[in-house]
């Protein structure tokens, strides 16, 4: 088992690693990621080290490579970060793939603990935390209600209830989403697939 070339995917609540034919999905304290970006360096640095100790993905003798998964939300010093704390945990490449080439069909909805990030109609759309709290357009039934026509949704993300939330939303907005197997792990076997 290769576990010298690795995959990165990060949401506010979890950091997803693949190898070849592995997953990691470790949970993250508060508020180290926030919108799927690191907000405490120091913090996700020494996360990343327990959980790579923990996994043995340190054991190569060769370089290791990443591969991290560029949300579309991602500024030039989001990946100069990630890239910075990888050079300092050794890395030798370390690449990006962009997040909307990971998906199978164009309105896929990826819900999350505190966000949603929507690819519909070949634009990105990002919603806060609060996408089910306000009555105006930026709750995410207003959105699904003015901007889908009769599209199905694909619906992927790590959210507890994404059921419940998949059913009501479906009631609500009379349309149809689609839930695939495991849709917390998704984007990562996507990724894990392009690993060599």
């Amino acid at each position: 088992m290769s576990k010298s070339n690795l995959g990165l995917y990060l949401t506010d609540s979890y950091l997803y690693l693949c190898a070849k034919d592995q997953i990691y999905q470790e949970k993250i304290e508060a508020n180290i990621i926030v919108d799927n970006k690191i907000a405490k360096s120091e913090e996700f640095y020494r996360c990343l080290v327990k959980i790579i100790k923990k996994h043995k993905l340190n054991d190569s003798l060769l370089g290791k490579n990443i591969l991290i998964v560029e949300q579309p939300n991602y500024q030039k010093v989001d990946k100069e970060l990630l890239t910075s704390i990888f050079e300092k945990l050794s890395f030798n490449k370390i690449n990006f793939y962009q997040y909307n080439n990971l998906l199978d069909n164009d309105n896929t909805f990826n819900l999350n603990q505190h966000n949603a990030l929507i690819w519909l109609n070949k634009q990105n759309f990002y919603f806060s935390y609060n996408m089910f709290i306000n009555n105006d357009e930026n709750n995410l039934t207003y959105f699904l209600k003015h901007y889908v026509d009769n599209n199905d949704i694909f619906l992927i993300g790590d959210l507890a209830n994404l059921n419940n939330i998949a059913d009501c939303l479906e009631q609500e907005c009379k349309i149809n989403i689609y839930r695939y197997n495991q849709p917390e792990f998704y984007i990562i076997k996507k990724l894990q697939k392009i690993i060599v």
